[in-house]
Protein backbone atom coordinates (compact mmCIF):
# COMPACT_ATOMS: atom_id res chain seq x y z
CA UNK A 1 0.00 0.00 0.00
CA UNK A 2 1.43 3.36 -0.95
CA UNK A 3 0.61 5.83 1.48
CA UNK A 4 0.57 10.01 0.81
CA UNK A 5 0.50 12.05 4.22
CA UNK A 6 0.24 15.44 5.11
CA UNK A 7 0.54 17.55 8.55
CA UNK A 8 -0.12 20.63 9.61
CA UNK A 9 -0.46 22.52 13.17
CA UNK A 10 -1.39 25.51 14.77
CA UNK A 11 -1.63 27.68 17.78
CA UNK A 12 -5.19 28.68 17.72
CA UNK A 13 -6.83 32.10 18.13
CA UNK A 14 -6.39 31.81 22.14
CA UNK A 15 -3.61 30.26 23.48
CA UNK A 16 -0.02 31.91 23.48
CA UNK A 17 1.57 28.74 22.92
CA UNK A 18 1.34 25.86 20.61
CA UNK A 19 1.84 22.51 22.77
CA UNK A 20 0.83 20.24 20.43
CA UNK A 21 3.27 18.11 18.11
CA UNK A 22 3.39 15.80 15.34
CA UNK A 23 5.45 13.35 13.60
CA UNK A 24 5.22 12.33 9.55
CA UNK A 25 7.95 9.77 9.22
CA UNK A 26 7.71 7.82 5.78
CA UNK A 27 11.08 5.71 5.95
CA UNK A 28 9.07 3.86 8.70
CA UNK A 29 5.24 4.45 7.65
CA UNK A 30 5.09 6.18 11.69
CA UNK A 31 2.60 9.05 12.04
CA UNK A 32 1.93 10.16 15.59
CA UNK A 33 0.01 13.22 17.34
CA UNK A 34 0.44 14.40 20.79
CA UNK A 35 -1.21 17.09 22.84
CA UNK A 36 0.98 18.20 25.70
CA UNK A 37 -0.42 19.72 28.94
CA UNK A 38 1.17 21.22 31.88
CA UNK A 39 1.38 24.99 31.73
CA UNK A 40 4.59 27.42 31.28
CA UNK A 41 5.39 25.74 28.31
CA UNK A 42 5.29 22.09 29.86
CA UNK A 43 2.91 20.86 27.57
CA UNK A 44 5.69 21.38 24.72
CA UNK A 45 8.17 19.89 26.64
CA UNK A 46 5.90 16.72 26.69
CA UNK A 47 4.43 16.46 23.47
CA UNK A 48 7.67 17.01 21.66
CA UNK A 49 9.33 14.45 24.11
CA UNK A 50 6.69 12.26 23.88
CA UNK A 51 7.14 11.63 20.23
CA UNK A 52 11.00 11.59 20.75
CA UNK A 53 11.05 8.77 23.17
CA UNK A 54 8.57 6.86 21.54
CA UNK A 55 10.01 7.02 17.46
CA UNK A 56 13.35 6.13 18.76
CA UNK A 57 12.16 2.66 20.75
CA UNK A 58 10.19 2.09 17.25
CA UNK A 59 13.79 3.35 15.15
CA UNK A 60 15.64 0.66 17.13
CA UNK A 61 13.58 -2.02 16.49
CA UNK A 62 12.67 -1.65 12.70
CA UNK A 63 13.79 -5.23 11.67
CA UNK A 64 10.62 -6.29 13.15
CA UNK A 65 8.80 -4.56 10.71
CA UNK A 66 10.92 -5.71 8.21
CA UNK A 67 9.33 -9.13 9.23
CA UNK A 68 6.01 -8.81 10.15
CA UNK A 69 4.19 -9.70 7.00
CA UNK A 70 6.42 -13.30 6.94
CA UNK A 71 5.11 -14.82 10.17
CA UNK A 72 1.67 -15.94 11.31
CA UNK A 73 1.97 -13.86 14.33
CA UNK A 74 4.57 -11.08 12.92
CA UNK A 75 1.73 -8.24 13.05
CA UNK A 76 0.59 -8.83 16.22
CA UNK A 77 4.57 -8.86 17.45
CA UNK A 78 4.56 -5.34 15.74
CA UNK A 79 1.54 -3.86 17.93
CA UNK A 80 3.14 -5.56 21.37
CA UNK A 81 6.34 -3.57 20.31
CA UNK A 82 4.37 -0.16 20.00
CA UNK A 83 2.69 -0.80 23.17
CA UNK A 84 6.13 -1.31 24.45
CA UNK A 85 7.26 1.70 22.96
CA UNK A 86 4.33 3.95 24.40
CA UNK A 87 4.83 2.42 27.67
CA UNK A 88 8.96 3.76 27.15
CA UNK A 89 7.78 6.77 26.45
CA UNK A 90 5.56 7.23 29.45
CA UNK A 91 8.24 5.84 32.04
CA UNK A 92 10.74 8.34 30.04
CA UNK A 93 8.26 11.52 29.84
CA UNK A 94 7.05 10.44 33.86
CA UNK A 95 11.10 10.18 35.16
CA UNK A 96 11.79 13.58 33.07
CA UNK A 97 8.89 15.23 35.29
CA UNK A 98 10.48 13.87 38.12
CA UNK A 99 14.07 15.79 37.45
CA UNK A 100 13.32 18.99 35.30
CA UNK A 101 12.72 22.08 37.70
CA UNK A 102 9.38 23.39 36.60
CA UNK A 103 7.63 20.59 35.01
CA UNK A 104 6.35 18.35 37.50
CA UNK A 105 3.09 16.92 36.88
CA UNK A 106 3.41 17.35 32.59
CA UNK A 107 2.01 15.00 30.38
CA UNK A 108 0.55 14.67 26.77
CA UNK A 109 -1.74 12.36 24.96
CA UNK A 110 -0.30 10.62 22.15
CA UNK A 111 -2.27 9.09 18.94
CA UNK A 112 -0.16 7.11 16.63
CA UNK A 113 -0.92 4.75 13.50
CA UNK A 114 2.35 2.37 12.03
CA UNK A 115 1.74 1.24 8.68
CA UNK A 116 2.55 -2.27 7.40
CA UNK A 117 2.18 -3.35 4.28
CA UNK A 118 -1.94 -3.58 3.81
CA UNK A 119 -2.29 -3.22 7.73
CA UNK A 120 -2.33 -0.30 9.86
CA UNK A 121 -1.53 -0.27 13.52
CA UNK A 122 -2.75 2.80 16.32
CA UNK A 123 -1.24 2.89 19.56
CA UNK A 124 -3.43 5.29 21.97
CA UNK A 125 -3.75 7.22 25.24
CA UNK A 126 -5.71 10.09 25.78
CA UNK A 127 -8.15 12.03 23.67
CA UNK A 128 -6.41 12.99 20.42
CA UNK A 129 -8.04 10.96 18.06
CA UNK A 130 -7.75 8.07 15.14
CA UNK A 131 -10.74 8.23 12.55
CA UNK A 132 -10.32 6.34 9.14
CA UNK A 133 -13.03 7.53 5.99
CA UNK A 134 -14.10 4.47 4.36
CA UNK A 135 -16.75 4.19 1.44
CA UNK A 136 -18.01 8.18 2.40
CA UNK A 137 -18.82 6.91 5.83
CA UNK A 138 -16.47 7.91 8.77
CA UNK A 139 -15.65 5.80 11.47
CA UNK A 140 -13.92 6.91 15.27
CA UNK A 141 -11.28 3.68 15.78
CA UNK A 142 -9.93 5.49 19.12
CA UNK A 143 -10.96 5.55 21.75
CA UNK A 144 -11.56 9.33 24.21
CA UNK A 145 -9.95 8.67 27.47
CA UNK A 146 -11.75 11.08 29.32
CA UNK A 147 -14.27 11.01 32.53
CA UNK A 148 -17.00 11.46 30.61
CA UNK A 149 -16.85 9.08 28.64
CA UNK A 150 -15.64 6.67 31.09
CA UNK A 151 -19.06 7.63 33.21
CA UNK A 152 -21.47 7.34 30.23
CA UNK A 153 -19.76 3.97 29.38
CA UNK A 154 -20.73 3.03 33.12
CA UNK A 155 -24.22 4.58 32.61
CA UNK A 156 -23.19 7.35 35.60
CA UNK A 157 -24.07 9.88 32.53
CA UNK A 158 -26.42 10.12 29.62
CA UNK A 159 -24.57 11.06 26.39
CA UNK A 160 -26.51 14.50 26.52
CA UNK A 161 -26.00 15.49 29.83
CA UNK A 162 -25.98 19.33 30.50
CA UNK A 163 -22.98 18.34 32.96
CA UNK A 164 -20.98 16.35 30.13
CA UNK A 165 -18.86 19.40 28.97
CA UNK A 166 -17.72 19.77 32.38
CA UNK A 167 -15.93 16.06 32.58
CA UNK A 168 -15.04 15.99 28.91
CA UNK A 169 -11.84 16.93 29.06
CA UNK A 170 -11.24 15.04 32.68
CA UNK A 171 -8.02 12.48 31.33
CA UNK A 172 -8.01 9.06 32.46
CA UNK A 173 -4.77 8.45 30.90
CA UNK A 174 -1.99 10.14 29.91
CA UNK A 175 1.77 10.08 28.67
CA UNK A 176 4.22 10.82 32.02
CA UNK A 177 1.52 11.70 34.48
CA UNK A 178 2.21 8.20 36.41
CA UNK A 179 4.87 5.72 36.37
CA UNK A 180 2.78 3.51 34.11
CA UNK A 181 -0.17 4.02 31.49
CA UNK A 182 -2.67 1.48 29.58
CA UNK A 183 -2.39 1.13 26.21
CA UNK A 184 -5.02 1.29 23.44
CA UNK A 185 -4.10 -0.62 20.69
CA UNK A 186 -5.69 -1.94 17.38
CA UNK A 187 -4.54 -3.82 14.51
CA UNK A 188 -6.46 -3.31 11.15
CA UNK A 189 -6.86 -3.65 7.52
CA UNK A 190 -6.38 -0.60 4.97
CA UNK A 191 -8.03 -0.43 2.20
CA UNK A 192 -7.60 1.52 -1.23
CA UNK A 193 -9.16 4.94 -0.60
CA UNK A 194 -8.85 4.51 2.84
CA UNK A 195 -7.87 7.88 4.38
CA UNK A 196 -6.98 8.23 8.12
CA UNK A 197 -7.03 11.25 10.03
CA UNK A 198 -5.20 11.89 13.14
CA UNK A 199 -5.73 14.54 14.79
CA UNK A 200 -6.12 17.10 18.54
CA UNK A 201 -8.68 17.36 20.22
CA UNK A 202 -8.41 21.39 18.74
CA UNK A 203 -9.99 20.05 16.07
CA UNK A 204 -12.43 17.30 16.97
CA UNK A 205 -13.97 19.52 19.60
CA UNK A 206 -15.43 21.50 16.87
CA UNK A 207 -16.60 18.34 15.19
CA UNK A 208 -20.47 17.43 16.10
CA UNK A 209 -20.63 13.96 14.49
CA UNK A 210 -17.67 12.67 12.92
CA UNK A 211 -19.70 12.52 9.16
CA UNK A 212 -18.36 16.19 9.27
CA UNK A 213 -15.19 15.13 8.88
CA UNK A 214 -15.97 13.34 5.53
CA UNK A 215 -17.70 16.60 4.53
CA UNK A 216 -14.50 18.66 5.25
CA UNK A 217 -11.61 16.22 3.55
CA UNK A 218 -11.40 16.00 -0.52
CA UNK A 219 -9.18 13.08 -1.69
CA UNK A 220 -8.23 14.86 -4.55
CA UNK A 221 -6.46 17.83 -2.34
CA UNK A 222 -5.14 15.56 0.34
CA UNK A 223 -1.90 17.30 0.69
CA UNK A 224 -4.09 20.54 1.61
CA UNK A 225 -6.47 18.68 3.94
CA UNK A 226 -4.68 19.35 6.96
CA UNK A 227 -4.80 23.14 6.20
CA UNK A 228 -8.26 22.87 5.53
CA UNK A 229 -9.47 21.37 8.61
CA UNK A 230 -7.13 23.86 10.86
CA UNK A 231 -8.97 26.90 8.71
CA UNK A 232 -12.09 24.85 9.53
CA UNK A 233 -11.58 24.82 13.11
CA UNK A 234 -10.39 28.32 13.62
CA UNK A 235 -13.09 29.76 11.78
CA UNK A 236 -15.60 27.76 14.28
CA UNK A 237 -13.83 29.79 17.44
CA UNK A 238 -9.85 27.83 17.71
CA UNK A 239 -9.82 27.95 21.31
CA UNK A 240 -7.26 25.22 21.79
CA UNK A 241 -3.98 24.39 19.06
CA UNK A 242 -5.37 22.53 16.50
CA UNK A 243 -3.24 19.82 14.72
CA UNK A 244 -3.99 17.44 11.98
CA UNK A 245 -2.36 14.48 10.05
CA UNK A 246 -4.21 13.16 6.54
CA UNK A 247 -2.75 9.93 5.33
CA UNK A 248 -4.73 8.07 2.06
CA UNK A 249 -3.86 4.71 0.96
CA UNK A 250 -3.07 3.72 -2.81
CA UNK A 251 -2.60 0.35 -3.99
CA UNK A 252 0.97 -0.41 -4.38
CA UNK A 253 2.74 -0.76 -8.20
CA UNK A 254 2.04 -4.15 -8.53
CA UNK A 255 -1.71 -4.64 -6.50
CA UNK A 256 -3.36 -8.01 -5.80
CA UNK A 257 -7.31 -8.95 -5.24
CA UNK A 258 -6.22 -8.91 -1.58
CA UNK A 259 -8.15 -5.83 -0.69
CA UNK A 260 -11.58 -7.09 -2.03
CA UNK A 261 -11.36 -9.90 -0.50
CA UNK A 262 -11.08 -8.21 2.68
CA UNK A 263 -13.59 -6.16 2.04
CA UNK A 264 -15.48 -9.16 1.54
CA UNK A 265 -14.54 -10.62 4.95
CA UNK A 266 -15.24 -7.86 7.24
CA UNK A 267 -18.58 -7.39 5.28
CA UNK A 268 -19.42 -10.32 5.57
CA UNK A 269 -18.93 -10.26 9.46
CA UNK A 270 -20.39 -7.10 10.03
CA UNK A 271 -23.50 -8.64 8.84
CA UNK A 272 -22.94 -11.81 10.70
CA UNK A 273 -25.35 -12.04 13.98
CA UNK A 274 -22.21 -11.44 15.88
CA UNK A 275 -21.27 -7.48 14.84
CA UNK A 276 -24.61 -6.67 16.03
CA UNK A 277 -24.51 -3.47 16.85
CA UNK A 278 -20.47 -3.27 17.08
CA UNK A 279 -18.66 -0.62 16.02
CA UNK A 280 -16.18 -0.82 13.14
CA UNK A 281 -13.26 -0.49 15.28
CA UNK A 282 -14.74 -3.52 17.14
CA UNK A 283 -15.55 -5.15 13.80
CA UNK A 284 -12.02 -4.70 12.84
CA UNK A 285 -10.51 -6.22 16.02
CA UNK A 286 -13.36 -9.57 15.53
CA UNK A 287 -11.70 -10.12 12.29
CA UNK A 288 -8.10 -10.12 13.21
CA UNK A 289 -8.95 -13.13 15.49
CA UNK A 290 -10.45 -15.09 12.59
CA UNK A 291 -9.13 -17.62 10.39
CA UNK A 292 -9.61 -17.56 6.19
CA UNK A 293 -9.91 -21.48 5.68
CA UNK A 294 -10.11 -22.30 2.15
CA UNK A 295 -10.95 -26.22 1.11
CA UNK A 296 -11.31 -28.36 -1.60
CA UNK A 297 -14.35 -30.48 -2.60
CA UNK A 298 -14.53 -33.85 -0.62
CA UNK A 299 -12.72 -32.04 2.69
CA UNK A 300 -13.57 -32.88 5.73
CA UNK A 301 -13.61 -29.76 8.32
CA UNK A 302 -12.70 -29.97 11.97
CA UNK A 303 -16.47 -29.91 13.84
CA UNK A 304 -15.82 -31.36 17.40
CA UNK A 305 -16.52 -30.00 20.63
CA UNK A 306 -12.85 -28.14 22.37
CA UNK A 307 -11.25 -25.15 22.82
CA UNK A 308 -10.00 -25.18 19.12
CA UNK A 309 -14.07 -25.82 17.14
CA UNK A 310 -15.91 -23.05 16.81
CA UNK A 311 -18.02 -20.83 13.78
CA UNK A 312 -17.88 -20.78 10.05
CA UNK A 313 -18.56 -18.53 7.97
CA UNK A 314 -19.02 -18.97 4.24
CA UNK A 315 -17.71 -16.70 1.66
CA UNK A 316 -18.19 -18.94 -1.02
CA UNK A 317 -18.73 -22.69 -2.10
CA UNK A 318 -21.00 -25.32 -0.73
CA UNK A 319 -20.99 -27.08 2.54
CA UNK A 320 -22.89 -30.40 3.22
CA UNK A 321 -23.98 -30.82 7.22
CA UNK A 322 -25.11 -33.66 8.91
CA UNK A 323 -26.06 -33.01 12.84
CA UNK A 324 -26.27 -35.01 15.51
CA UNK A 325 -30.50 -36.64 15.16
CA UNK A 326 -29.35 -37.52 11.47
CA UNK A 327 -30.54 -34.42 9.56
CA UNK A 328 -28.68 -33.69 6.23
CA UNK A 329 -28.44 -29.73 5.65
CA UNK A 330 -26.01 -28.16 2.48
CA UNK A 331 -25.33 -24.29 3.44
CA UNK A 332 -23.62 -21.56 0.72
CA UNK A 333 -22.65 -17.86 1.37
CA UNK A 334 -23.76 -16.14 3.31
CA UNK A 335 -24.82 -18.88 5.81
CA UNK A 336 -22.67 -19.94 8.92
CA UNK A 337 -22.64 -23.09 11.18
CA UNK A 338 -20.83 -24.19 14.77
CA UNK A 339 -22.13 -21.28 16.34
CA UNK A 340 -22.58 -23.38 19.56
CA UNK A 341 -18.95 -24.26 19.49
CA UNK A 342 -18.20 -21.01 20.53
CA UNK A 343 -19.82 -22.46 24.41
CA UNK A 344 -18.34 -24.89 25.93
CA UNK A 345 -21.07 -28.01 26.03
CA UNK A 346 -22.26 -27.05 22.56
CA UNK A 347 -23.69 -29.43 20.54
CA UNK A 348 -21.40 -30.49 18.05
CA UNK A 349 -21.95 -31.62 13.93
CA UNK A 350 -21.57 -34.64 13.32
CA UNK A 351 -19.71 -34.05 9.85
CA UNK A 352 -18.87 -31.10 8.09
CA UNK A 353 -18.19 -32.16 4.23
CA UNK A 354 -16.83 -29.21 1.53
CA UNK A 355 -19.28 -30.83 -1.57
CA UNK A 356 -18.10 -27.23 -3.62
CA UNK A 357 -14.47 -25.49 -3.18
CA UNK A 358 -15.19 -23.64 -0.77
CA UNK A 359 -13.72 -20.23 1.30
CA UNK A 360 -14.77 -19.89 5.30
CA UNK A 361 -13.96 -17.23 7.89
CA UNK A 362 -13.13 -19.21 11.33
CA UNK A 363 -13.50 -18.11 14.92
CA UNK A 364 -12.65 -20.83 16.81
CA UNK A 365 -13.44 -20.75 20.78
CA UNK A 366 -10.05 -20.36 22.00
CA UNK A 367 -9.74 -16.69 20.29
CA UNK A 368 -13.00 -15.80 20.89
CA UNK A 369 -12.50 -16.41 24.78
CA UNK A 370 -8.93 -14.55 24.20
CA UNK A 371 -10.73 -11.40 22.90
CA UNK A 372 -13.73 -11.30 25.43
CA UNK A 373 -11.44 -11.31 27.96
CA UNK A 374 -8.73 -8.89 27.03
CA UNK A 375 -11.80 -6.51 26.01
CA UNK A 376 -14.36 -7.22 28.30
CA UNK A 377 -17.21 -4.44 26.66
CA UNK A 378 -16.47 -6.25 23.33
CA UNK A 379 -16.74 -9.73 24.67
CA UNK A 380 -20.20 -8.71 26.66
CA UNK A 381 -21.84 -8.04 23.45
CA UNK A 382 -20.27 -10.59 21.53
CA UNK A 383 -21.50 -13.15 24.14
CA UNK A 384 -24.86 -11.25 24.01
CA UNK A 385 -25.39 -11.64 20.62
CA UNK A 386 -24.63 -14.91 20.62
CA UNK A 387 -26.86 -15.84 23.11
CA UNK A 388 -29.90 -14.36 21.31
CA UNK A 389 -29.28 -15.79 17.94
CA UNK A 390 -29.14 -19.59 20.17
CA UNK A 391 -32.55 -18.42 20.70
CA UNK A 392 -33.44 -17.11 17.74
CA UNK A 393 -32.22 -20.74 16.34
CA UNK A 394 -34.27 -23.12 18.72
CA UNK A 395 -37.10 -20.86 19.06
CA UNK A 396 -37.18 -21.50 14.51
CA UNK A 397 -36.80 -24.96 15.58
CA UNK A 398 -38.90 -25.48 18.16
CA UNK A 399 -41.44 -22.85 16.81
CA UNK A 400 -41.84 -20.98 19.61
CA UNK A 401 -41.92 -17.44 20.37
CA UNK A 402 -38.39 -15.80 20.11
CA UNK A 403 -39.54 -13.04 22.45
CA UNK A 404 -40.74 -15.05 25.34
CA UNK A 405 -37.31 -17.75 24.94
CA UNK A 406 -35.00 -14.44 24.78
CA UNK A 407 -36.66 -13.42 27.78
CA UNK A 408 -36.05 -16.80 30.33
CA UNK A 409 -32.24 -16.95 28.98
CA UNK A 410 -31.26 -13.20 28.96
CA UNK A 411 -33.58 -12.30 31.79
CA UNK A 412 -31.03 -9.07 32.25
CA UNK A 413 -27.43 -8.33 31.85
CA UNK A 414 -26.16 -9.46 35.23
CA UNK A 415 -27.14 -12.76 34.23
CA UNK A 416 -24.79 -12.49 31.33
CA UNK A 417 -22.06 -10.62 32.67
CA UNK A 418 -22.05 -13.45 34.74
CA UNK A 419 -21.81 -16.39 32.09
CA UNK A 420 -18.88 -14.80 30.34
CA UNK A 421 -16.88 -14.55 33.62
CA UNK A 422 -17.75 -17.82 34.20
CA UNK A 423 -16.39 -18.65 30.99
CA UNK A 424 -13.58 -16.81 31.59
CA UNK A 425 -12.60 -18.83 34.27
CA UNK A 426 -13.04 -22.32 33.18
CA UNK A 427 -10.47 -21.37 30.08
Amino acid sequence: MRITASGDSHVGRVRTGNEDSFLIDESIGLYMVCDGMGGHASGEVASERAIAFASQYIQERKSILATAGKSPGGYFQVVEMLEQAIQFANDQLYRLGMVLAGHQGMGTTLTLVLVLDAKAIMGHVGDSRLYVIRDDRVHQLSTDHTLANEMISQGQLSPDAPELDRYSHVLTRAIGTRGTVEVETLLFDLFPDDVCVLCSDGLSNYLPAAARLGELVDRQWLQSAPSALIEYAMNAGGSDNITAITLLARPGDDPTGGPEDLRRRLKLLKDSFLCKGLSESRAMRLLNHSDLVCASAGQRLAVKNGPDAGVYFIHKGRIALETPDGREVELVSPSYFGETMLLRGGNPLSSAIISEDAELQFISRRRFDALSRRFPKLGRQLYKNLATEICRRYCDQLSLSSTALEDTLLEDEHDLSASVMMFDEEE
